[in-house]
């Protein structure tokens, strides 16, 4: 539950360093993003969610 809860931190870390250094860039990306078809931002999520899965399995 540890490794879990310190995985979870390090993605909130990175996300909001990432935020503070390039807020125009992620607002543009956002605009970008609402050109995408629906369907192919879920299947991204999907995606990086199996990814996700697969790597936390591997690696525990």
């Amino acid at each position: 539950m540890t490794l879990l809860l310190l995985g979870l931190a390090f993605c909130l870390i990175i996300e909001g360093v990432a935020y503070a250094l390039f807020p125009r860039q992620f607002l543009a990306m956002w605009e970008a993003m609402r050109e995408i078809d629906p369907d192919m931002i879920r299947m991204l999520g999907i995606a990086a969610f199996a990814a996700g899965v697969a790597i936390f399995w591997a690696v525990a």
